[in-house]
């Protein structure tokens, strides 16, 4: 078994938000306003803070080392969001478009290009977008930050590190097209990304003897889809599901792997009036082998809890949290043998579980309309146990 806990400090953070443009006037009540605007947001982490803690309870192999307590500036380069929107709607609402330049991934050598789609209004319930984009289902209560599934990996003689899913997006790097339409208080989308189509192919198995037949890996499709659902009373309560499936690129034999990301979220709007927003949520994933089936796939789950006070002058204080967890009894786990695991005293198979903790606490005081300095803290806790469901597997660390 492992347990980790790691606690990143993310001090004198910056926000700079800028609004420019040529946005037309408000008009009559109900019209919405159109023409060109351009938004320019910056978050720059300033000063980082990481403490890692590692402790072991039960591993067979040698433990990794404790790291250092490590501070860094400007966050190893990366800075957020930052990125700089330019919009046009058409001030009768008809059609629109948007170009993005993300320049939070021009230090890691990305290509810096955001959103870019256009979209069109078929009839005044209807419209489609098309491009490249990200689309929530419900932006969550602090921002487009969804932390999905929290996956915890082992990676032997290497860091560990935690990974996320995003259920509660529909968005895409791949140019996908997303149909909506809406009737009174309930929106539907639909979403389709194709990606790409993988020719059949002979693969030669790796270190087979002459003679050996290669192995024949047939054609496959990789693509996202997806849909959602969204309620919304206004200052009252907002509730979205969504469900998007991912067939992903495999390598050699491999037809890759069918992923299901699905998620619930409400949030309580009823006493903003307090300043006090309140949000709740569970997300899921079902990920397997594309040929294999559910059997070897366990179900992860998160469970989300989100709150927010506004209810001070120009001072906002959030807390955010997920816990993430799945097991999977031994008998399902990939190489289970009924006929070894009868062997009198010789059972090696264990069942595997998973759970993953993170919280986060944001402080934030708005100096200037422009200007909000603020506090970040994380806290990540995780522990694997039984992984790949055998003993004397990488499962833990002593």
């Amino acid at each position: 078994m492992k347990k980790i806990a790691c606690i990143a400090f993310l001090l004198a953070m910056v926000f700079v938000r800028a609004f420019a443009g040529g946005k037309a006037d408000q008009g009559s009540a109900g019209q919405t306003p159109g023409g060109f605007s351009v938004k320019i947001d910056i978050d720059s982490d300033l000063v980082g803070f990481t403490h890692t803690d590692v402790k072991n309870d039960g591993y067979v192999s040698d433990a990794p080392p404790v790291e250092d307590n490590l501070v860094h500036f400007l966050s190893n380069g990366k800075y957020g969001d930052g990125e700089i929107k330019f919009a046009y709607t058409d001030p009768k609402d008809r059609f629109g478009g948007v170009i993005g330049v993300d320049f939070a991934d021009i230090p890691e050598g990305g290509f810096p290009l955001g959103d870019f789609y256009g979209w069109g209004r078929i009839t005044r319930y209807t419209k489609f977008q098309l491009g490249k984009f990200t689309d929530r289902v419900i932006e969550k209560i602090g921002g487009d930050k969804d932390l999905g599934v929290l996956t915890f990996a082992l990676n032997k003689d290497k860091d560990f590190d935690f990974d996320t899913t995003d259920s509660f997006g529909l968005g895409d790097d791949t140019i996908a097209f997303l149909a909506s339409g809406y009737v009174g208080p309930v929106a539907l989308n639909l979403f389709v990304a194709p990606d790409g189509y993988h020719a059949a192919k002979n693969y030669s198995v790796p270190g087979a003897v002459g003679g050996t037949p290669p192995i024949e890996v047939k054609g496959y499709y990789t693509y996202k889809v997806g849909a959602s659902l969204a309620y919304t009373l206004p200052t009252i309560v907002k509730v979205a599901a969504s469900f998007r499936q991912e067939h992903t690129e495999g390598a050699g034999s491999s037809l890759g792997y069918i992923v299901n990301d699905y998620g619930l979220y409400g949030e309580v709007s009823a006493l903003s009036n307090i300043g006090l927003q309140i949000g709740a949520g569970y997300s899921g994933r079902l990920a397997f082998e594309d040929g294999e089936g559910v059997e070897s796939a366990p179900v992860e789950s998160a469970i989300h809890l989100d709150l927010k006070y506004t209810g001070i002058d120009r001072l906002t204080i959030a807390l955010f949290d997920n816990i993430s967890f799945s097991t999977l009894n031994k008998d399902k786990t990939r190489g289970y043998d009924a006929d070894i695991a009868a062997i009198p005293g010789f059972d090696i198979y264990v069942d595997e579980s998973v759970f993953v903790l993170y919280n986060e606490l944001n402080v934030f005081y708005a100096v200037s309309d422009t200007f909000t300095p603020g506090l970040i803290a994380m806290n990540y806790y995780g522990m694997v146990t039984g992984r790949n469901g055998a003993k004397g597997q990488d499962y833990g660390k002593d």
